[in-house]
């Protein structure tokens, strides 16, 4: 018989035959007699289904027979299908046909007349109380068409003698229907469609909505010829049958209505079977060959012969197209084989192994190895090594199946024929295909488009096709670390990727990935291919060479780039893929690292804002720093809570004065960052820092660092203020003016007790003073204002006239500063201060006399302050205060005018000792504090007197004696006051003198008899009560004073003494004058 050849062959063949089971009944050879006809033996297959990995066998004899692909344990070797077990069906009848159901879990299997139901996949039968075995079968037609996945079932015809019966099958039969149709011997089915051949062997179609039957055509046109019925589901509501024109066959479309659609086929023999695996038609001929035509152009594209030295139980017999299985794959095996491939190459890798110890700081743990022959993960798919098929072709005692040609068979032959152009053709249109959902193997053809961008991919790199060759790259899922393998100015470091790191490749890619080098050294095999000996002197040193050179590193850098921003956007939108975080890690990095040297900020914020905690910072560190980014290395800093770094860096952009949009004033952002430090140290250095360049800040944080060694509760106080001291003396060395500003903190506002800081504070007041009185005029100034309050009777103390009259300037706040400190610290030396005064004494008498009353010199102090700077007011208070030269509430009052409070509240008096005013009577050492108190007073009021006397003051003594007379001694006045004065002066102080006297005594005669008279009624009472209870008390009366009184009664001699005490009150002495009220006595 003659084969027909191919009318339009393509140039890699759609299909190859393979083998699947060699055997599928062991003890075959037994069965076979001596003298048997082997094409004819006693059991052979004659059906069969496949499914996924389960593959069904119906012999001869009655037994169904189950396969199953079982996994070699090593991708690089072959699986196959391997015997699991067998069934045999009651009668032993032959098996007719074979129908797998799994979305019902069900198995149908035709045994001669009868139809059984098995469960899938196991081939347990199903109980008869379930479903009972259909009988009186002729054939049956399952449905072909998608179902319902929400309600799973299945539809299929049951061909009988009588007529069809349609049934439903789900977890029990449903019988739907019987049409009363009769003598039909074939039939298919898909949807509301069926196409059946009657015993005429007439093609008919039947709708399942009228079940009305039409006739078509008959098989066989030649009315001498007699074949057999041949048709098949082409898709949704078409099919293909067969029909003998006498010279040859032809294949013809119909559509469930039994219209023509299409085209025809041809054949010149007319086949034995048919079956189709879109977009093809495979045709099982008499002389055992396979032809094969294609579905869109309807021209034979491929004839398979039958294979030469085959068994002749492998031989076809039969071809049934079944759901889709799964066949091992020899060129899956040797191209998508996984391989491990160093991301580093060893060359590079031991380079950096060298240099690693030198570049470490000690601060980063080295990376974890890998364990020997591990490899990291991917986003390689690792699907078995099978590809898909739909065509199973049988043989007496074997299996074989039409393997579809894989893309990556057709991109080899294009390659090998230099036809890469139509290779990205044919890949564009799988991949469209592809992603709209028109190829049903999308798990087989995916991995396979993969792997041929791949290669295409690595071709167009090497040809420098550069932005071509990264997106063919990125389609086939290329592990970002391989391609900078080709880049060694952007080769991850050990803190991206350990030296001896590996990813699985395909194997059929490996080979180029490890042969192709850098980009550099492609760039530069290309121009020498292209341009030499064109360029002079040579390619490398050509103008025109180095300026292609550049401009292809720029194409394959920008490459680089597109593909790494692709690999993220893929890990950020794409939510079902799965992702490495070591390779995101490498991705963001590097982006960052790109982006950073094209000074790209907006990108370079938007990626930290996603991935900060992606990226390695201290990788790409020295690429932010080369570049100057000083933003983005300031955000990441904070980010990260790298104080140090942040605060170095602020510093020296400080320094050389650099500013952003981003970053306008870095010495605030310093001080934020200061603001939330907790470490003493850091905010003592970087005070110190910032203390030579703005003062107030930087004492700002000189602050903050002592409040934490103050919380410190563990930290003696002598610890604590050796530490102020020394950290005054630091900053002394950087700034003077800033040390007074922080002593002045430390003694005004943290009341420090230390002597030696109040010492200096008090010497750098005195310093400040006498460097203003230097200069010419401000010393005119102060003899002016001296001189003019001398001149004047002045109400008013001095210090408080120099605060309101003098010009506010720097020597008048500095004098009042230290006015107001001397008097109120007792800490600091007081003659150190004193010594300084020298030559300006008479300039600074009121610093004098509060220095002299710190040495409780008090006559030297009140004769400055009464004869010098004659201020009564203050001499007056000075006595009143017990020694006080600034009154508290004259501090308070020069404070609130010059804005000195921190000054004055230092200024505070003595503690009253005098309880007068409450109710409680004072304790016997009050009593004694105020009696002390007095005596003190009345001891400065009169030395006060005596400087008056002394200076002949005669006015400013006679006043002193008339406003305090009540604490002055008459005596001590007479002794004091010359005896040249005349008397007048002294009249009013006398008169009141006396006064006071007369009435004190009087008030104590008073204050006595009251208390006789209380006297006597307590006694009374006593003598009563003691009386009543019947007692009889007597007192011995002296005998020279009461002899005269014996025999008297006690109410005698008490009458006789209350007589005598009225008679002595009666006679007391005169009341005073009328011109002399007493109320003149109260003046104090």
């Amino acid at each position: 018989m003659a084969t027909s050849a191919p009318t339009q062959p393509l140039e890699v063949p759609p299909y190859q035959l393979q083998l699947l089971v060699d055997t599928v009944i062991k003890d075959f050879a037994d069965l076979i007699p001596a003298d048997a006809d082997p094409h004819n033996p006693p059991a052979i297959v004659r059906c069969a289904q496949a499914l996924g990995k389960d593959l069904y066998v119906g012999c001869s004899n009655g037994t169904v027979v189950r396969f199953a692909l079982q996994e070699h344990p090593h991708r690089s070797q072959p699986s196959g299908y391997k015997y699991v077990s067998s069934l045999g069906m009651p009668g032993g009848k032959p098996i007719v046909e074979i129908a797998l159901a799994p979305t019902v879990s069900k198995i149908l299997v035709q045994s001669d007349a009868r139809l059984f139901f098995l469960v899938y996949p196991n081939m347990e039968p199903v109980p008869t109380s379930m479903i009972s075995p259909i009988r009186m079968v002729s054939t049956f037609a399952v449905d072909v068409g998608p179902s319902d996945p929400q309600l799973p079932s299945l539809r299929f015809a049951v061909i009988k003698q009588t007529g069809i019966s349609f049934f439903n099958l789900r977890e029990r039969l449903f019988h739907e229907k019987d049409v009363n149709l009769r003598s039909l011997r074939l039939a298919k089915r898909i949807g509301c469609h069926m196409l059946v051949a009657n015993a005429e062997r007439v093609y008919c179609s039947i709708d399942l909505n009228s079940f009305a039957m039409t006739p078509l055509l008959p098989a066989s046109q030649d009315g001498e010829t007699i074949v057999k019925p041949c048709m098949a589901v082409v898709g949704e509501n078409e099919f293909l049958v067969c029909t003998w024109m006498g010279t040859g066959a032809v294949g013809l479309f119909f559509s469930g209505d039994g219209n023509p659609v299409r085209g025809t086929l041809q054949w010149q023999q007319y086949p034995d079977f048919i079956c189709v695996d879109s977009p093809y038609v495979a045709a099982l001929m008499p002389n055992r060959s396979i032809e094969v035509h294609s579905l869109e152009t309807l021209a034979v594209v491929q004839v398979i012969p039958p294979t030469e030295g085959a068994s002749v139980f492998l031989e076809p017999r039969i071809i049934f197209g079944s759901p889709h299985f799964l066949a091992p794959s020899s060129q899956r095996i040797e191209k998508l084989g996984i391989v491990s491939l160093p991301i580093i190459p060893r060359n590079e890798a031991a380079t950096k192994d060298d240099s690693k110890a030198a570049k470490t700081s000690g601060l980063t743990p080295p990376p974890t190895p890998s364990k020997p022959g591990s490899t990291e993960a991917s986003n390689i798919p690792r699907s078995p090594m099978h590809t898909r098929s739909s065509v199973l072709a049988l043989g007496s005692n074997g299996l074989q199946t039409l393997v579809p040609t894989t893309l990556i068979s057709q991109a080899e032959s294009l390659l090998e024929n230099n036809r890469l152009e139509d290779l990205q053709i044919m890949v564009g249109q799988a991949r469209k295909r592809l992603s709209t959902g028109a190829l049903i193997v999308e798990d087989d053809t995916a991995e396979e488009l993969r792997y041929v961008n791949l290669r295409i991919g690595y071709i167009l790199l090497e040809r420098t096709s550069f932005e071509d060759a990264g997106n063919h790259l990125f389609r086939g899922d290329l592990d970002p670390r391989l391609l900078l393998r080709h880049f060694p100015e952007f080769a991850p470091s050990p803190l991206l990727v350990p030296p001896e790191a590996a990813v699985p490749v395909y194997a059929g890619i490996a080979d180029s990935i490890t042969a192709l080098g850098s980009v550099e050294d492609i760039i530069a095999y290309n121009l020498v291919q292209n341009y030499s000996p064109h360029l002079k002197p040579n390619t490398s040193e050509s103008p025109v060479g180095k300026k292609l050179k550049d401009v292809l590193m720029g194409n394959a850098r920008s490459m680089l780039l597109t593909f790494l921003r692709k690999s993220r956007n893929r890990r950020v939108y794409d939510s079902e893929s799965q992702h490495d975080p070591q390779i995101s890690k490498v991705v963001d990095t590097l982006l960052l690292r790109l982006w950073a040297e094209d000074g790209d900020t907006q990108e370079i914020n938007t990626l930290i804002n996603d991935a900060f905690d992606t990226i390695v910072f201290l990788d790409v560190e020295p690429t932010l720093i080369k570049y100057q980014l000083h933003d983005v290395l300031v955000r990441v800093y904070e980010q990260q809570q790298q104080t140090g770094k942040l605060l170095d860096l602020l510093a020296r952009l400080v320094e050389e004065n650099w500013t952003s949009e981003l970053l306008p004033d870095p010495l605030s952002r310093l001080l934020m960052v200061l603001e939330k430090a907790q470490d003493r140290g850091l905010l003592q250095r970087w005070g110190l820092w910032l203390v030579r360049r703005d003062a107030q800040r930087g004492l700002y944080v000189l602050m903050a660092a002592r409040d934490l060694l103050r919380r410190e509760r563990s930290i003696p106080k002598s610890v604590a203020e050796k530490a102020d001291t020394t950290l005054l003396e630091r900053i002394r060395e950087a700034n003077p003016r800033a040390a007074d500003q922080y002593l002045e903190y430390l003694v005004l506002e943290k009341r420090s007790t230390d002597g030696s800081l109040h010492t200096q504070l008090a010497q750098r007041y005195m310093e400040e003073v006498l460097t203003s009185l230097a200069d010419e005029e401000t010393r005119q100034e102060v003899e002016t204002a001296t001189s003019s309050y001398l001149e004047g009777s002045r109400s008013v103390p001095y210090l408080s006239y120099i605060a309101s009259e003098m010009r506010d300037s720097d020597h008048k706040r500095s004098r009042l500063k230290l006015a107001l400190f001397l008097q109120g610290s007792a800490l600091f030396d007081i003659g150190v201060v004193q010594a300084q005064i020298g030559s300006m004494r008479k300039l600074l008498a009121i610093e004098a006399a509060i220095l002299a009353s710190k040495r409780r010199e008090h006559r030297q102090t009140l004769v400055i302050l009464a004869t010098e700077l004659r201020d009564a007011s203050s001499a007056e208070a000075y006595c009143s205060l017990g020694g006080i030269v600034v009154a508290p509430r004259l501090a308070q009052s020069i404070a609130e005018r010059t804005g000195l409070q921190s000054w004055a509240a230092m200024v505070n008096g003595p503690k009253p000792a005098s309880r007068r005013s409450t109710r409680v009577a004072p304790s016997e050492q009050e009593r004694l504090n105020e009696i002390r108190e007095d005596n003190n007073k009345r001891d400065l009021l009169k030395v006060l007197m005596e400087v008056y006397a002394g200076s002949g003051a005669e006015d400013q003594t006679a006043r002193l004696l008339n406003a305090q007379a009540i604490h002055l001694d008459v005596v001590d006045v007479a002794t004091a006051i010359p005896s040249s004065w005349p008397i007048a002066k002294l009249s009013s102080f006398l008169t009141r003198t006396l006064r006071r006297q007369m009435h004190e005594r009087h008030e104590g005669m008073i204050v006595k008899s009251i208390a006789a008279g209380q006297n006597f009624e307590a006694t009374d009472t006593w003598y009563t009560a003691t009386l009543a209870q019947g007692a009889l008390v007597e007192e011995p009366l002296p005998e020279d004073e009461y002899d005269d009184s014996a025999g008297q009664t006690a109410d005698e001699v008490k009458t006789q003494f209350v007589e005598q005490l009225t008679e002595k009150l009666a006679t007391a002495s005169p009341e005073p004058a009328a011109d002399a009220p007493y109320d003149d006595l109260s003046l104090s």
